[in-house]
């Protein structure tokens, strides 16, 4: 379910309902509703929507929410990216959790601690916004975490970026295991 809180007569709105009615034309399951959060209260509260202008996606007791705006010239670069930014909320809302680890401790390419340098700590940000934008959820996999022992029961990817230095043959056995 989409509800767009905006005002009636609003310019965004236009075109976020125009994008959103394209949408729905093409799924029985996408239900979309226009929604003034001033004349429906109980929906906004329920929602968090404290600004005109949010788009709420929303499946049982998940909900993404995020602000586009009411004016059409400060709204345009939201606009540009609507079809990116709802993919990324539908994910998240329509998918069941998936967990994706990174291997640590090893000198591998996405830990920022790596070097000072601040590319590896810009590629440990891409590699984790890259994930995220593909429904995972983030997590760090190393000793602490229990690698030498076993790849947790979540996992659905595990990713080992460019070790520096070997992995123990504690985690090695682990990650064969996962992959097995």
């Amino acid at each position: 379910h989409v509800y767009l809180f905006f005002p009636k007569a609003n310019d965004v709105l236009e075109q976020v309902e125009g994008y959103f009615a394209e949408l729905s034309a093409h799924s029985d399951n996408l239900k979309v509703e226009v929604a003034d959060r001033l004349l429906r209260p109980g929906l906004a509260k329920e929602y968090q929507v404290r600004q005109d202008g949010t788009v709420v996606v929303a499946r049982e007791a998940k909900k993404e929410r995020w602000r586009i705006g009411t004016k059409l010239t400060s709204a345009r670069r939201d606009l540009a990216k609507l079809d990116g930014e709802l993919h990324k909320r539908l994910s998240k809302v329509a998918a069941p959790q998936r967990f994706a680890y990174l291997v640590t401790g090893h000198g591998e390419v996405n830990n920022p601690d790596r070097s000072e340098d601040s590319l590896a700590k810009s590629r440990d940000k891409g590699i984790r916004k890259v994930l995220e934008w593909q429904g995972y959820s983030v997590k760090t996999l190393g000793l602490a975490q229990g690698l030498g022992s076993k790849v947790p029961d979540d996992a659905g990817v595990v990713l080992v970026l460019g070790p520096q230095d070997p992995l123990l043959p504690e985690e090695q056995e682990s990650l064969a295991a996962y992959v097995e």
